[in-house]
């Protein structure tokens, strides 16, 4: 059997994982809480709005996560930065979403 040569390049170059472990994650949290946002809304729309509140954090979290974790992917190369900008990232946008959300439902959606 020949031998492979060694290619240092190769096993410098990081792994997959992170990237597809938070895509899938995401893509599984959104189906779970567009599906629980779903089944609420179709009771009454104050039940709708309080899922909408409920879900909101989680699924940005997942999706800002997801996002950020493909582009540190291709731009750092430190293992550090590579977990924790996708955890600090998905927490700030879950906030920042729900923050919006709030807004939308406290200011906007009474006077439509």
């Amino acid at each position: 059997m020949p031998e492979m040569p060694f290619d240092e390049e190769q096993e410098n170059k990081p792994g997959c994982a992170m990237p597809i472990i938070w895509v899938v994650l995401a893509g599984l949290v959104v189906v779970v809480c567009g599906a629980f946002l779903g089944i609420s809304a179709s009771g009454s729309e104050s039940a709708g709005v309080m899922a909408a509140n409920l879900v909101c954090f989680p699924a940005s979290t997942a999706v800002f996560g997801a996002l950020s974790a493909l582009v540190v992917h291709f731009v750092a190369k430190n293992i550090a930065v590579r977990i924790g900008v996708p955890v600090v990232c998905g927490c700030l946008g879950g906030v920042v979403s729900f923050m919006c959300l709030f807004v939308f439902f406290t200011a906007i959606w009474p006077s439509l």
